[in-house]
């Protein structure tokens, strides 16, 4: 036999995720989550990204569940978690093009002779800041690392990663968001 809240209404199951009743945030889970996967795929274009971000949309909306405003019917929780998901992979897409821009602006001034266009103090603190930055990337574990050279500095595919380190795409991805990361919360206020 299924599970008697299967038969229950969206609303009568938000109100018992409200009164502590986990089982329905289970429930509704099962209801959506391939409506939550296909939105978080269509922002982000990958498939195992999208199944994290389909973890994470449900864990922010069990986390924000009593700022749900409830209404009897099923559209309006369906809505909800849905504009959830779409703003954390846009969110998502919108951080990954972010930190990419700014590494591979940190890395591109090595080719340009900026001394000519900027006084010595300015090339000195380019400078400085370069080092700041290779200085935090070589202390990130190994294989963090290796995957974080790889595919920022070294413009590498994930196909490519994955020949050279046998890790699948996901494992990648997972890298390099720990190397970010990292490297967000090390470089804070310094760059």
């Amino acid at each position: 036999m299924g599970n008697p809240m299967d038969s229950l209404s969206c609303f009568e199951l938000v109100t018992l995720c409200l009164k502590g009743a986990c089982s329905a945030l289970g429930v509704l889970y099962g209801r959506y989550n391939g409506v939550v996967r296909n939105i978080c795929f269509r922002v982000v274009k990958d498939r195992e990204i999208a199944d994290s971000l389909t973890q994470e949309t449900f864990l922010t909306a069990a986390g924000k569940l009593h700022q749900f405003r409830a209404k009897p019917g099923e559209k309006s929780f369906k809505k909800w978690v849905w504009m959830i998901a779409l703003n954390l992979s846009r969110g998502y897409r919108r951080r990954l093009k972010k930190e990419d821009e700014i590494i591979k602006e940190n890395f591109e001034k090595d080719d340009v002779d900026i001394s000519k266009e900027l006084g010595p103090d300015k090339v000195a603190e380019g400078n400085e800041e370069r080092g700041i930055l290779w200085k935090a990337i070589n202390a990130l574990p190994e294989l963090t690392r290796n995957c974080f050279i790889a595919y920022h500095v070294l413009d590498l595919s994930y196909k490519e990663i994955s020949e050279a380190y046998n890790l699948n795409k996901n494992q990648i991805a997972h890298q390099l968001d720990i190397g970010r990361r990292i490297l967000k919360g090390k470089l804070k206020g310094l760059l």
